[in-house]
């Protein structure tokens, strides 16, 4: 069993008013799992460095204006859920997380995404839902392991052509994600796709109408 799973590697301290780390928390130097929702943090001490074992971080409903930077010195992070906070912007550091798995960062204020989010190799799960993105890179596209990308709610234009380069893309969430009214051609590349959440005024190319099988759902909601 991974230690990630034992409450000697994980630190639970969600719901508690916080306004800066306790020091406990850096006592276990071999934490996994640390997890602060839903407190009142702004910023985050360069102790937490000292983490280096950390996996999963949580700081969903907090007070973030901005990426804590020293976030971007914890290697081995494949977890890292800042919803619900007030930044607005994913910066040019976010590179140094490789290992990054599953990224959450719906209900914020993001309205510029860096180049170099197509570093994360690793990446797995995006959510960038409630926010105020008007255009996504193209380089989403060397996101190659990407499966879920969730979109709604937010004032794009139009999508990247790169996103037909996710090949491995099995969810594609785009629920009132702006004014675009078509989808590009390339996503007919998309061989693995298997749910499309679209309003019914957006143009889906038909060759994924003809996809249109057990296999792919398109979803149209009023």
């Amino acid at each position: 069993m991974s230690p990630v799973h034992s409450k000697e590697y994980e630190a639970i301290l969600d719901n508690k008013h916080f306004r800066q780390l306790p020091e406990e928390v850096f006592s276990k130097v071999e934490l996994k799992t640390l997890s602060l929702f839903n407190n009142e943090l702004d910023s985050l001490p360069e102790q937490l460095a000292e983490l280096k074992d950390l996996e999963v971080l949580y700081l969903g409903k907090n007070n973030f204006k901005q990426f804590p930077s020293v976030i971007f010195k914890l290697k081995k992070l494949r977890i890292l859920s800042l919803a619900y906070n007030e930044i607005d912007s994913i910066p040019a550091e976010i590179f140094q997380l490789e290992n990054l798995e599953l990224l959450q960062l719906n209900n914020n204020r993001i309205c510029f995404i860096s180049d170099s989010i197509g570093a994360l190799k690793q990446l797995t799960q995006l959510n960038l839902s409630r926010n105020n993105l008007s255009v996504l890179p193209e380089q989403i596209g060397s996101c190659s392991l990407l499966r879920t990308l969730q979109l709604n709610f937010n004032n794009l234009k139009m999508l990247p052509a790169s996103i037909g380069n996710l090949s491995h893309l099995k969810e594609l969430e785009l629920y009132r994600a702006g004014a675009l009214l078509q989808l590009p051609e390339s996503i007919c590349n998309l061989r693995y796709l298997e749910f499309l959440k679209v309003d019914p005024m957006i143009v889906v190319p038909t060759c994924l109408l003809t996809q249109k099988t057990n296999r792919l759902i398109i979803q149209s909601v009023e």
